[in-house]
C-alpha cells in the first residue's frame, strides 16, 4: 500500500487572505475520509505521492477556515509527471470560542484567533458564494479597528449615493429601467438553469409615456401579451415600461432609502466603536 506523507514541520506560516501569520500550528490531525478517498482515486490511477522540500511547499487557506494546504508531486508509472493538493483540516470547530464580529456583529467561532467564515449564500450549485466583510479578522472582543474600517467605507458609498441623488434630482436626459422578462427554461439567455427569466433594460428619454420596448432576446417560444404585441419563434422580445416620470420617482426613492439605512448603520458602527472594550471570548462548554 503507498504511503501518504505528512507535513513535518508544525509551525510552518499560513495564509489567511490578508496577510502572512507566523504563529505556531498544533499537529495536524489526521486525514479526513474525503482526503484519503481523493489520494485513494489517485492511487489507483497509478500516482505515486512525494511531499515537495520546504521551498516548494505552499500554504492558503481551505474555506476561509484557515487550513494549510500542503503541495504534493508525484509521477504516473508511465513516468509522467502530476501535482496534487492534500488538505489539513482544522481541529473541530465545536470546541473553540466564539466571538463577534466587528462588522455585522453576529456571534460565530474564532478559528487561530480570526473570524470563520460566515455571510455566504448556498444557491445549490455545489459551492457557496460570498462572505462577511468580517470574515478573517479578529473578533469584536479583541479590536474594533476592523469596525472603523467599515464605517469608513460605508461613508464613502453614501457619499457616492448622495452624488447620485442629485443627478436624479437635476432629471437626466434619461434614465434606465430595468426587469426581467420570462423566456423559459433552458433559454441561453436566462438568469440561470434554474430560472425561466432573463434580465432586460431600457434607457427611457425624457418626456417618453409608457410603451413596450424591444430587447436583443431572441424568443424561442410564441408569446401573446395581453394588450401587446404578439411576439413568434425567431422575433425578438418584447416588454412593457413605465413613462419616465414614474421611472424617475422610482429610482429617486430607491436611493434616498438607500441613503437612509446607510446613515443607520453608521450611527450604530459608531456607537459600537464608543463602547468598545476589550472582554474575554466566550469559552466552549463541554
Amino acid at each position: 500500500m503507498l504511503h501518504i506523507p505528512r507535513p513535518s514541520e508544525a509551525g510552518a506560516p499560513f495564509r489567511n487572505g490578508r496577510g502572512t501569520q507566523t504563529e505556531p500550528l498544533s499537529t495536524p490531525p489526521p486525514y479526513s475520509g474525503v482526503e484519503h478517498d481523493h489520494m485513494g482515486s489517485l492511487t489507483r490511477a497509478g500516482v505515486e505521492h512525494i511531499p515537495l522540500d520546504s521551498s516548494e511547499r505552499c500554504h492558503r487557506p481551505v474555506g476561509y477556515m484557515r487550513s494549510p494546504c500542503i503541495l504534493y508531486k508525484g509521477h504516473r508509472t508511465d513516468g509522467s509527471s502530476i501535482r496534487c493538493r492534500s488538505t489539513i483540516p482544522d481541529d473541530d470547530t465545536a470546541r473553540n470560542p466564539t466571538g463577534t464580529c466587528q462588522c455585522c456583529f453576529r456571534t460565530q467561532k474564532v478559528v487561530r484567533g480570526a473570524m470563520t467564515l460566515h455571510g455566504y449564500k448556498r444557491p445549490g450549485t455545489g459551492y457557496i458564494i460570498g462572505n462577511c466583510r468580517g470574515t478573517g479578522y479578529v473578533p469584536y472582543e479583541v479590536s474594533c479597528e476592523q469596525t472603523k474600517v467599515f464605517r469608513g467605507e460605508i461613508e464613502q458609498m453614501r457619499e457616492a449615493k448622495r452624488a447620485a441623488l442629485a443627478r436624479l434630482q437635476a432629471r437626466p436626459d434619461t434614465v434606465r429601467y430595468s426587469t426581467s422578462i420570462y423566456v423559459g427554461y433552458g433559454h441561453p439567455r436566462a438568469e440561470s438553469k434554474r430560472s425561466p427569466y432573463a434580465p432586460v433594460w431600457v434607457d427611457i428619454a425624457k418626456g417618453t409615456p409608457p410603451g413596450w420596448a424591444v430587447s436583443d432576446i431572441v424568443a424561442t417560444r410564441r408569446s401573446h401579451h395581453a394588450a401587446g404585441p404578439v411576439v413568434n419563434v425567431g422575433d425578438f422580445e418584447q416588454f412593457d415600461h413605465p413613462g419616465y416620470d414614474k421611472v424617475l420617482d422610482h429610482l429617486i426613492g430607491d436611493v434616498e432609502r438607500l441613503i437612509e439605512r446607510m446613515t443607520d448603520d453608521i450611527d450604530f458602527l459608531a456607537g459600537k466603536i464608543a463602547e468598545w472594550t476589550p472582554i474575554p471570548l466566550k469559552e466552549a462548554t463541554a
